[in-house]
């Protein structure tokens, strides 16, 4: 009789440690496809950041890059303000004791390229040809450091093809071009 108490014990807790092991495993999934969300929609906004002060006034006139930069710059600091859900500050000293909890300490590195396109967008029509130059040099290295980041947090380590893991041969314009059938 005890055998089959002990038996019945076992499968049970078998079962809810089972159970624990997949809802852990569904939480960590879930916590990822928001993650990659939010990234996907923080690498629109600081690559648009980039192409908008980037493109010629030909293509764009000063007064479609400034209304495009103030929605930018107030979308950067909104998806600041949503990373924090994801990426908790670094508390390290007394930095922003008296702060909200989510303030205090030091913000995590992922969120530095959100800042640093929100001061672009802010800054790119008080500055000067050279000053604008640097920006968008800036705003160029800024989506290679968020998408660089965002890689380790949600990058799969291996593809799930060979096809896709393989090195690109490069982009030569020109050699496409000459390539194509007439």
């Amino acid at each position: 009789m005890m055998e089959s108490y002990a038996a019945v014990a076992s499968a049970v807790l078998s079962a809810v440690a089972i159970f624990v092991a997949w809802s852990q495993f569904k939480k960590g999934e879930y916590r990822i496809d928001h993650v990659t969300a939010w990234g996907n929609d923080v690498i629109s906004n600081l690559q648009e950041v980039y192409l908008v002060i980037s493109v010629p006034t030909d293509v764009i006139s000063e007064k479609q890059k400034r209304e495009r930069l103030v929605e930018l710059c107030f979308n950067s600091s909104i998806l600041t303000g949503k990373g924090r859900i994801f990426f908790k500050n670094q508390i390290l000293d007394t930095y922003g004791a008296a702060k909200p909890a989510a303030y205090r300490g030091y913000r995590p590195k992922i969120l530095d390229p959100l800042v640093v396109a929100h001061e672009i967008s802010k800054d790119w029509f008080k500055s000067d040809t050279q000053r604008r130059d640097r920006l968008a040099r800036l705003a160029y290295e800024n989506v290679r450091q968020f998408v660089s980041l965002a890689q380790k947090e949600v990058g799969r380590s291996k593809t799930t093809s060979a096809d896709t893991a393989q090195g690109g041969q490069g982009v030569n314009l020109e050699r496409l071009l000459a390539a194509l059938p007439d």
